[in-house]
């Protein structure tokens, strides 16, 4: 099994210390609709400057922990939009 990896492949023994169970992005209620969400869509443009400056610095700190990798374990369609996570990647590489 690999792991994907700043965009990189590396073996899962070269992981380090590795956050198995994070949900960056976690949306299961519309207060807007009122309604829970039934369906993935792009998340806005309001939720992503929110993630990127309240969630993401988190993660980063993590790093001083020798914690180098997360898992999101958030299922569709509370998940952000799948391509969020690899442009976060690419940013901070």
């Amino acid at each position: 099994m690999r792991e994907l990896i700043k965009q990189r492949p590396r073996e899962p023994s070269k992981l380090g210390k590795v956050m198995m169970h994070e949900h960056l992005h976690l949306d299961c209620y519309d207060p807007e609709k009122q309604k829970v969400i039934d369906g993935e869509k792009p998340i806005s443009r309001e939720r992503h400057d929110f993630l990127i400056t309240e969630a993401v610095p988190y993660l980063m700190d993590s790093i001083s922990y020798g914690c180098h990798t997360f898992v999101d374990a958030t299922p569709p369609p509370f998940r952000a939009w799948p391509t969020f996570y690899p442009g976060q990647g690419r940013a901070r590489c």
